[in-house]
């Protein structure tokens, strides 16, 4: 409950709460009979914003920077998952073994060529033996891409200069086809 007291021009409300004894020369303030800190001087909060965007600014954009780096990382998995089945059944739908190679590498690279490069350096594997079966024999054709990341353009503490992706697909041949 305030009291009314009369400031300089004898009119006015006096906003201390009730109990109010004053002020001692630390700085000190009773109210209710309790000491209290309270500055004769008005503490306000300028400078914290500054302060806040200081340490809060710094921490956003390595945040930024590690949602990029795991970003760049997933297109680059979900790039070579689709090049690799794209690779193993081109292949598998060959006549022979070396135009397995042929084509399965050709659909690795076109796979890998619509989204833009990624890879910093690509291998392409395939394993066209099944090709070389008779007529009438299944065999499986196995393609193994590995792709390198580079992640060195993104300063990030802790973070590697390169991840290495990797996936591998069978698929198999059909046996009635002349070969």
């Amino acid at each position: 409950m305030a009291t009314a007291v009369g400031g300089p021009s004898g009119r006015g409300l006096d906003r201390r709460p009730s109990g109010w004894s004053g002020g001692r020369a630390d700085g000190r303030r009773s109210v209710g009979g309790r000491s209290v800190w309270w500055s004769s001087r008005r503490r306000g909060d300028s400078g914290s914003l500054s302060i806040e965007a200081v340490l809060i600014i710094p921490a956003f954009l390595l945040f930024l920077v590690l949602v990029a780096a795991i970003g760049r990382v997933a297109v680059a998995h979900q790039q070579v998952h689709a090049a690799v089945l794209a690779a193993a059944r081109t292949a598998s739908q060959a006549a022979d073994a070396v135009a397995g190679q042929a084509a399965g590498s050709a659909a690795a690279q076109a796979s890998l060529d619509l989204v833009g490069p990624t890879c910093r350096s690509l291998t392409v594997e395939l394993d066209t033996a099944a090709l070389r079966l008779p007529p009438g024999q299944s065999g499986l054709v196995t393609a193994r891409i590995t792709c390198v990341v580079s992640l060195g353009d993104l300063i990030l503490p802790g973070l590697p200069g390169q991840v290495t992706v990797s996936e591998s697909f069978g698929a198999s041949t059909d046996p009635y086809v002349n070969r």
